[in-house]
């Protein structure tokens, strides 16, 4: 879905002037969020004022990417292929080869800012109707400007390039009135560079005087802040910053990445954030001034993440006064959940009623449900897999992870689109988890380039995620422990988290119904809230050895996990009988995977089955290194392979010259009739003394017994038998034409 949107240059400030672009500068706006259409990259050629920057080889290229959410822009290599980093220069290109390979790929160019001394950048964003008509503060800056400017890839933005001296690396964002206002000097960015201007040779002037302003005056929130889920008030005075300070030393650890990087995200936009972080970064042992003063110009603010996030770790008798009552005013020292709010929600109970009125649109407009993978992955939904211990439910899903991870069908499923996947284990050590990844890494031939940034592994071992607990005063969320995990999806842009298993993300009772409910309900929140797929990997509880067969309703505990769950399926080994039926002999090394309860799922031939392999990790002397299980695909024999039409005939004919019993304990039972027809040895009746080869033909047969009797070719009437008792036998249906 698209939308016209004219040029403010055809219609506003240089409407007066000559411009041998009014036509071509005219451009599409791009809807991001309609994943069936691929919005066309933007791109009339690199515009002289910027073909001569320095470094001359700073340029990369781009098209649009689905990354599930929306169309993103990602930087890419022209030079060969893969992705482009804004802080590796092996990576970069001239601007003559960036225009090439753009105009040869059909995608735009981008300029990396990283190393450019002066280069500013203005990213007036959503700024321009759907008419075409420019907000008046964008209009009034592109005069103020007076240099370089182009319409943005998005087509409802300008971006504005100039120079500045003096400003050190700088990358704000200032909300105006309507849409806002990124500012970008020295920074670890690219820009996309369009071309799309009225006037491509206007020169570069010197901005600094206008960007400082805007610095110094800061305008509203950052967007980064606006809204966030955890509200933030940075205020300049003592308390505040005294209360974060503490909270850091008393809770933190500048040692560990996940800490370090967070912190730094939540102090940003605070005035005396940039001090009281690398204060608290020198005290590990590991500080280094140039890293950080790095890692600092190079953050951005996330939604959600602020120095509040902080103070949610920290048990609120030990903050002062002035902290909880700045923390409670925000949401997080309280017993909810505070994480999906966005100030006090009794408050705002009358400006969102609980019920809306049906307003009716037509059906094919409603948007889609966003399944990912296996018709069981789906975004804004809580899904669960179901299993035994040992049968595989780990293996597979780490497998599937790297399905999703890689964008290939590694079990022959093809992922909807490529997505960045979570995997946390809270019962193994995190070396175990590498291990499994990287033996099913060599399994299917993948690479780091695969894999990395794609994939997230966390251990319980190592630092554990429990969302909630149950006391004698009642259920609650812990409120730091959602913060981390709504931390890493907003950090790393998940589309998938995995969490593995259900009994070591909460400490609640596990047979209580309403204490499990409360449990999903917080991660169905997160799904909502963050646009993710939420998978539970849950046991079963001791069969009673009633059945072989596990079904969803199996599962340990209390039966709220199951009924909350958008999609749930079940492992099941495979069993003796079917192991027998299929020629299998080592049947633990085998499993099914059904949804729903078992008495719908469907026969084992059409069952969707797995085989666990082992594999090598090469990490021990020749035959010595570790052997780690991996999941591969696996088909159920097909009984009809090499089975023709003369074939069939041969079985009826041998049918026919019965009598045949349908019972398979019957001496005269009708498979022998079918094994003498195909030339098939089943061996001796009694099961000890049967060989593989004669369980794997009587299997074969069975199957085709099962199939012919469906079509009709065979089928069966009740006679009397020589002892006169009344028994089933089969004969000839419909036959086959010769």
């Amino acid at each position: 879905m698209f939308c016209i949107a004219f040029s403010v240059f055809s219609q506003g400030r240089f409407a007066d002037q000559a411009s041998p672009m009014t036509n071509s500068s005219k451009v599409l706006q791009v809807d991001k969020c309609d994943p069936e259409t691929k919005p066309t990259a933007l791109f009339r050629g690199v515009p002289a004022p910027l073909w001569s920057r320095r470094p001359t080889d700073a340029w990369v290229i781009w098209d649009w990417t689905w990354n599930g959410k929306r169309w993103d822009k990602p930087p890419k290599r022209a030079r060969g292929s893969g992705s482009a980093s804004t802080t590796n220069p092996a990576t970069w290109c001239s601007a003559d080869e960036a225009e090439s390979a753009a105009s040869s790929r059909g995608g735009g160019v981008g300029y990396v800012l990283t190393k450019d001394p002066d280069l500013l950048v203005l990213d007036l964003d959503n700024v321009i109707d759907a008419n075409g008509e420019a907000a008046r503060w964008a209009s009034d800056l592109i005069d103020e400007c007076a240099s370089y400017t182009e319409v943005s890839p998005s087509g409802r933005g300008y971006k504005i390039f100039g120079t500045a001296q003096g400003l050190g690396p700088k990358h704000k964002t200032v909300r105006m009135p309507a849409g806002e206002l990124e500012i970008f000097h020295q920074a670890a960015r690219y820009v996309c560079v369009t071309g799309a201007s009225d006037h491509p040779d206007r020169p570069l002037r010197d901005l600094t005087e206008i960007a400082s302003r805007f610095l110094a005056e800061g305008g509203t929130p950052d967007k980064h802040q606006s809204g966030s889920l955890i509200s933030d008030h940075h205020d300049a005075d003592g308390p505040r910053q005294e209360d974060v300070k503490r909270a850091l030393d008393g809770f933190w650890d500048p040692d560990a990445y996940g800490d370090w990087a967070t912190a730094a995200l939540a102090l940003h936009s605070a005035p005396w954030g940039r001090e009281t972080w690398l204060t608290w970064a020198a005290k590990s042992q590991k500080f280094d001034r140039a890293e950080n003063e790095g890692k600092w110009a190079e953050t951005v603010p996330t939604k959600g993440i602020s120095s509040l996030s902080i103070l949610a770790r920290v048990p609120k008798g030990t903050l002062s006064a002035w902290g909880r009552d700045h923390a409670r005013q925000a949401g997080v020292d309280v017993g909810g959940l505070s994480i999906f709010q966005a100030g006090n929600p009794t408050a705002n109970a009358a400006a969102k009623p609980w019920l809306q009125p049906f307003k009716y649109r037509p059906p094919e407009t409603m948007p889609r449900r966003q399944w990912l993978y296996a018709g069981h992955f789906i975004r804004r939904f809580v899904t669960i897999t179901i299993a035994p211990g040992g049968v595989g439910k780990s293996s597979l899903v780490l497998v599937e992870a790297l399905a999703m991870a890689s964008g290939r069908a590694l079990l022959g499923i093809e992922p909807n689109h490529r997505c960045r996947v979570a995997y946390f284990n809270g019962e193994d050590p995190g070396e175990e988890g590498e291990r499994r990844v990287l033996a099913a890494m060599i399994q299917y031939g993948l690479t780091a380039a695969d894999v990395e940034g794609w994939l997230y592994l966390g251990s319980g071992r190592d630092q554990g995620v429990k969302i909630a607990e149950q006391s004698r005063d009642g259920l609650k969320a812990i409120e730091a422990e959602v913060a981390k995990v709504v931390w890493a999806i907003q950090t790393y842009d998940l589309d998938v988290v995995i969490l593995d298993p259900f009994v070591r993300i909460h400490g609640v009772g596990e047979n209580d119904n309403s204490a499990v409910d409360f449990v999903v309900n917080i991660l169905a929140k997160i799904a909502d809230t963050y646009n993710v797929a939420v998978e539970i990997v849950h046991h079963t509880r001791k069969h009673n050895g009633c059945s072989e067969e596990t079904s969803v309703e199996d599962g340990r505990g209390a039966g709220a996990l199951l009924s909350a769950a958008r999609s749930a399926r079940v492992l099941n080994m495979m069993s003796e009988n079917e192991a027998a039926n299929a020629g299998v002999e080592a049947r633990r090394e085998y499993f099914k995977v059904t949804n729903g309860k078992a008495n719908l799922a469907p026969p084992p031939d059409r069952a969707s089955w797995y085989h666990l392999v082992g594999v090598d990790l090469g990490n021990g002397p020749i035959g010595g290194g570790d052997k780690v299980a991996v999941v591969t695909p696996w088909t159920w024999p097909d009984a009809f392979e090499g089975i023709k039409a003369l074939d069939t005939l041969k079985v009826q004919q041998e049918v026919d010259g019965g009598p045949w019993r349908e019972n398979q304990q019957a001496a005269d039972w009708v498979g022998y009739a079918v094994a003498e027809a195909l030339g098939l040895d089943l061996g001796p009746a009694q099961k000890a003394d049967q060989r593989p080869d004669h369980k794997r033909a009587r299997g074969r047969v069975k199957s085709l017994l099962r199939t012919w009797l469906a079509n009709g070719l065979l089928t069966t009437e009740v006679r009397l038998d020589a002892k006169r008792m009344e028994r089933k036998f089969v004969v000839v249906g419909q036959w086959i034409a010769p």
